[in-house]
Formats: structure tokens, C-alpha cells, sequence
């Protein structure tokens, strides 16, 4: 006999915590909480549906920030700790070769317009 992947907490709920796609501001991935008191394979349903649209890309935060913001922004979230050096690559990569894309959002690039 097949055992439920979710267990019902005292509240009758079951939940799980997933990845919405999105970061917090200190580079953690930022997690929602998604419940039901239907049944454990209901709340699995969810869980898939919700990752499913993060792999797709259907949830999507709207951002007025550039790419080229959004590329320094990354720059001091993500590599904080590298050598000056490098660091110093990084920017003139930015402000050099993404000089083009710092009037387009964030949130209009498509997979297409990278390749």
C-alpha cells in the first residue's frame, strides 16, 4: 500500500513550501506556501502545477528594472566576495557588451533574445 507524500498537520491542512521562481533580496529563494484540506495526491497536484508554471516561466514578477540593473544588482548580490579583479571584469562586461539592453526590462526578454 502506497504511503501519502504530505501528512495533515493539526490545523487539517496539508501544505508544502515551494519555489515561486523569485529571490529575496539576499539571494535565498523565495518560497510560498501552498495548502489544502482535500488529500495529500490534491496538494501534490498543486505542488506540480506550481513548478510547472515556475519552469515555464507563466509567473513571472513584473519588473521595471533594466538588464543591465538587474546585471549590477547581481553583481553586488551574487559576487560580493570575488577579487577586485574580477569584479572589475564583471562591470565592464555590463556597462561595455549590455550597454544595448539598458533601456529594455527585465521582464520582456524572452529566451530568444539571449540566444
Amino acid at each position: 500500500m502506497a504511503t501519502a507524500k504530505y501528512t495533515k498537520g493539526k490545523d487539517g491542512y496539508f501544505q508544502a513550501k515551494v519555489w515561486d521562481g523569485t529571490y529575496t533580496e539576499n539571494g535565498v529563494k523565495h518560497r510560498v506556501t501552498v495548502r489544502t484540506k482535500k488529500s495529500s495526491r490534491a496538494l501534490e497536484e498543486m505542488v506540480r502545477e506550481m513548478e510547472e508554471k515556475v519552469r515555464n516561466r507563466d509567473i513571472l514578477k513584473e519588473s521595471k528594472a533594466s538588464v543591465q540593473e538587474y546585471a549590477r544588482t547581481w553583481l553586488e548580490i551574487c559576487k560580493h566576495d570575488v577579487e577586485l579583479n574580477t569584479k572589475a571584469m564583471y562591470r565592464r562586461i555590463i556597462d561595455v557588451h549590455m550597454d544595448i539592453l539598458k533601456s529594455v526590462p527585465i521582464s520582456s526578454i524572452r529566451k530568444t533574445d539571449v540566444r
